[in-house]
C-alpha cells in the first residue's frame, strides 16, 4: 500500500507506479525535463475544463495542444463514429503466459504517455487538447472474436474518453486465443505501432525493462510551435500558385465517402534483406475490414515483406469500380517490376503501363471503325420522319404527336426562332414542365442551329437568375404556364452588377475559389442570406429546442431568431469545430449530445430530440484512509506505517492499496537486485544555473505531486 508524506497539490495522482515516471533517460542529456502544463494557455482553467469532460483532475499528468493531423483525424471520427479506429488482432501462442503478457502491455502503457492520452476540446481559446492521465488502459474479455469485434466497434472513442482498449478472447476450452488492440489513429502511425509492439515483445521476453527511450511528444509540439510556419506557407503558396491538382477518384459533393470494399494485391520480388523477429507471443493478423476506419473514397495501405509488397486498397465502390481498381493495382505491380529491374538509363516515358492482353483488347475494340455520319441531328430526324410519318413519336400525358406532326411543329417554331435572331453558339433556355411541348421546343432549337438548356421552373428565383446569368441568352422559350417566370428573369443582380463565376484554366467551374469566396462570409451573413430565401420558419417550442437554439446562436455568433426548427448547423455556416463547441456547451447545460448526432440528425428539431438531460456529477472526493475499508483500526495501521517508514505520525497523509501492476513490478524489483524497474534520469547542469531556484523548483513539484512522496509497505 501507499504511504504519503503530508502535502497539498492539484495534480498528484496515486495510481502510477513509482518506477514509471514521465521522464525518460534519453532526454536527460539532450533536453531538460519538460514542465507539465507549460504548453497550456495560462488563461485556461485546467481543472474545470477536464472536469467538464468527465476526467479526474487528480489523475491528470499533463495537458497540451493537439497537432493539426490529430485534430483532423479526431474530427473525422467524431463525424463518423468508428472511423480511424484500428482493431489489431494477435493470434496468441498456445504456450503464452497470459499474466506476463498483460503485465508487459500494462508496463509499456504506463511508460508510454500517448497510450494514456485522451482528447478534449476547449472552445474558448485552444481548441483540441490532449490530456495524459494516470489511468490504466481498460481490458475486456469475450468468448467469441466476431462478437467482441462488433461490440468493440460500438464502444465510442469520443471527447474525453479513452482512445486505447485491450481485449482478450477465449475459446470453448477456456483458453485465451486472441488479443485485440483497439486504438484511435490520432495516437499512432505505422512506425510507432511497430515500435510499441516490439517493446511489448521485449518486455514480455525479459530482454528489456519497460523504459521507453522515445522523447516526450511535447517536444514535437514545441518544434511545431517554434517552426517558421509563415515562411513555409509563403514558399508553398508561391511554388503551387496556379497548380490544379488531380483528384482521384473524383469527389461528389452530394456523397459522403465511406469505404465499403477491400482489394488486396501481392507484388512479388526477389528476397529482400530484412531481419525477422522471433515473437513468442503469437502472430499479428491483418485486419480484413480495413475499410471500416477509412472515410476517404480511396485509401492505399502498403506493407513491406521479405519477398513481397502487399498493397491493400480500401475504397468506396460508388466512386470507383472494383474491376477498375484491380487493374490499377496490376499496373502498379507492372511498373514496380520494371523499375526494380530496369537499366539506370530507363526514362519514365519508356515504362509500359499496359500489358499485352490490355493492348490486344484496345486494338480489338478499335478494329472496326464506324463511318462518321455527315448529317446533323435535324437531318437525321427528318429522314426518320419521312420514312415513318404516321408512327407515334411522342406519347405524353397532355397529348400525342406522330413523326410528321412533330417535324412540322418543330420546323415552324424553328423558323420563328431564326426570325427572332437564334444562331449558332447560342444557348436558349427552355422553361417547360413535363409536357409534349418540351420535346417540340428542344427539336425546334436544334433545327435553328442553337443549343438548348433545360431549366426546372420549380427552382427558386435566385437559382434561375444564376443560370440565366451564366448562359446570357438573347431568347427564351417557356410554356404558357411558366411564361411569367421567363419574363421576370434578369441578366443582372438586384444591384445592377453582373455576377461572374470563377473558372479554372480548363474552363470548368473553379470550386476551390468558390469555396474560398464562400468561406469569407460570416455566419451572420450566411444566416441573413438564407433568411431572404425563406418565407417563414417554424419557431422552437419545447424547452430543449429553445436551449439548443440559444447554444447554436452563441456558437455561430448570430441572432437566435434567425434559426428555425428545420435549419441545419452547417447550412447556417457552421463546421465540425462548431459542432464540437455545441456539444461542449450542451454538456455544461446538462444536455448529453454527440458530435455525430449533429451530422446525422441535421435539423435543430431532430438534434433536440436526441438530446438527453444529464445530472451534473461533481468529482469524487476521496478522504484519507477511506480506501482501506477492511482495516478495523486505522490508528494502529498508521502507527505500523510510521515504524516501517521511520516517520512521525504527523508526516503521514494517507494510505491506500496498491494496484495489481504496482504489486507485480515491486515483486520483480525485490527479486532482481540489479536495479530493474528503477529509472535514473541524469541531467547535465549548465554552469550558470541558479542551484537554489533549481532545488526550490524540484521541491515545489514534489510537494504538488503526491506520487513523488509515496512509499510502499
Amino acid at each position: 500500500m501507499h504511504a504519503e508524506k503530508n502535502s497539498t497539490g492539484a495534480h498528484g495522482g496515486a495510481d502510477m507506479p513509482p518506477a514509471q515516471q514521465e521522464a525518460s533517460s534519453s532526454e536527460a542529456v539532450e533536453n531538460p525535463t519538460f514542465v507539465p502544463f507549460s504548453l497550456l494557455d495560462p488563461a485556461v482553467d485546467a481543472d474545470a475544463l477536464i472536469q467538464d469532460h468527465g476526467i479526474d483532475p487528480g489523475k491528470t499528468v499533463d495537458i497540451f495542444p493537439c497537432t493539426p493531423l490529430q485534430e483532423g483525424l479526431f474530427s473525422l471520427s467524431l463525424k463518423q463514429p468508428g472511423k480511424f479506429v484500428m482493431q489489431k488482432i494477435l493470434n496468441l501462442s498456445p504456450d503464452l503466459n497470459i499474466k506476463a503478457f498483460r503485465d508487459a502491455w500494462e508496463a509499456v502503457c504506463w511508460d508510454t504517455p500517448i497510450l494514456r492520452t485522451r482528447i478534449i476540446h476547449d472552445e474558448a481559446t485552444m481548441g483540441f487538447l490532449q490530456v495524459v492521465v494516470q489511468e490504466g488502459v481498460p481490458w475486456h474479455e469475450a468468448t467469441d472474436l466476431g462478437s467482441y469485434l462488433e461490440a468493440d466497434q460500438g464502444r465510442p472513442m469520443g471527447i474525453g474518453q479513452p482512445l486505447v482498449r485491450f481485449g482478450l478472447v477465449k475459446n470453448e476450452e477456456d483458453v485465451y486465443v486472441s488479443f485485440v488492440w483497439s486504438i484511435h489513429h490520432a495516437l499512432y502511425d505505422g512506425w510507432s505501432l511497430r515500435l510499441t509492439e516490439a517493446l511489448v515483445s521485449q518486455v514480455y521476453s525479459g530482454r528489456e525493462s519497460p523504459v521507453n527511450l522515445a522523447p516526450p511528444f511535447q517536444y514535437f509540439l514545441k518544434h511545431i510551435e517554434d517552426a517558421r510556419t509563415a515562411d513555409a506557407d509563403a514558399f508553398w503558396k508561391s511554388t503551387l500558385d496556379g497548380c490544379e491538382g488531380t483528384v482521384f477518384p473524383a469527389a461528389r459533393p452530394s456523397l459522403q465517402p465511406a469505404a465499403d470494399t477491400l482489394v488486396e494485391h501481392r507484388i512479388l520480388f526477389p528476397r529482400l534483406d530484412t531481419k525477422s523477429t522471433d515473437d513468442t507471443m503469437g502472430t499479428w493478423r491483418f485486419d480484413s475490414e480495413l475499410h471500416r476506419y477509412n472515410s476517404h473514397p480511396l485509401l492505399l495501405d502498403v506493407e513491406l515483406g521479405s519477398q513481397e509488397i502487399i498493397a491493400r486498397a480500401s475504397f468506396d465502390s460508388r466512386f470507383i469500380a472494383q474491376d477498375g481498381l484491380r487493374k490499377l493495382l496490376s499496373r502498379l505491380d507492372r511498373v514496380l517490376q520494371q523499375l526494380t529491374r530496369a537499366d539506370p538509363g530507363l526514362t519514365l516515358a519508356e515504362v509500359q503501363m499496359l500489358d499485352d492482353a490490355e493492348l490486344t483488347q484496345l486494338w480489338d475494340w478499335n478494329s472496326v471503325v464506324p463511318e462518321p455520319s455527315k448529317l446533323s441531328i435535324a437531318e437525321i430526324f427528318q429522314q426518320v420522319a419521312q420514312t415513318y410519318p404516321s408512327r407515334p413519336a411522342i406519347c405524353a400525358w397532355d397529348g400525342q404527336l406522330t413523326y410528321d406532326e412533330l417535324d412540322k411543329l418543330s420546323t415552324a417554331l424553328a423558323a420563328q426562332l431564326v426570325h427572332l435572331g437564334a444562331s449558332r453558339d447560342e444557348f436558349i433556355p427552355l422553361f417547360f414542365a413535363k409536357s409534349m411541348w418540351a420535346s417540340v421546343a428542344m427539336l425546334a432549337v436544334v433545327k435553328s442551329g442553337a443549343a438548348f438548356c433545360l431549366v426546372d421552373p420549380s427552382l427558386p428565383s435566385q437559382r434561375l437568375d444564376s443560370i440565366i446569368q451564366q448562359i446570357k441568352p438573347s431568347l427564351l422559350l417557356a410554356g404558357a404556364e411558366n411564361e411569367h417566370q421567363g419574363s421576370e428573369l434578369s441578366f443582372f443582380g438586384p444591384d445592377g452588377t453582373e455576377r461572374v463565376f470563377p473558372l479554372a484554366s480548363t474552363g470548368k467551374l473553379d470550386r476551390k475559389a468558390l469555396q474560398a469566396f464562400g468561406a469569407s462570409f460570416s455566419a451572420q451573413e450566411v444566416s441573413n442570406s438564407r433568411a431572404d430565401l425563406t418565407i417563414s420558419k417554424e419557431v422552437a417550442s419545447t424547452e430543449t429546442e429553445k436551449e439548443m437554439q440559444q447554444i447554436w446562436a452563441q456558437v455561430l455568433e448570430i441572432e437566435f431568431s434567425t434559426i428555425g426548427l428545420h435549419d441545419s448547423l452547417f447550412s447556417l455556416g457552421g463546421d465540425s469545430i462548431d459542432a464540437m463547441k455545441v456539444v461542449s456547451r450542451a454538456r455544461r447545460s446538462g444536455l448529453a449530445l454527440a458530435v455525430a448526432d449533429i451530422f446525422q440528425q441535421r435539423s435543430l428539431k431532430q438534434v433536440a430530440q436526441v438530446c438527453t438531460k444529464v445530472a451534473h456529477r461533481p468529482a469524487r472526493i476521496v478522504t484519507p484512509y477511506s480506501l482501506l475499508s477492511d482495516v478495523s483500526d486505522p490508528r494502529e495501521l498508521e502507527q505500523y506505517i510510521a515504524e516501517q517508514c521511520q516517520l512521525s505520525l504527523t508526516e503521514i497523509e494517507d494510505a491506500y492499496p496498491c494496484t495489481a501492476l504496482q504489486e507485480g513490478l515491486l515483486t520483480l524489483t525485490s527479486r532482481q537486485q540489479d536495479g530493474e524497474y528503477t529509472l535514473q534520469a541524469t541531467m547535465e547542469l549548465e554552469p550558470t544555473i541558479d542551484l537554489q531556484r533549481f532545488q526550490d523548483a524540484w521541491e515545489h513539484v514534489s510537494e504538488s505531486l503526491n506520487v513523488l512522496r509515496t512509499r510502499i509497505v
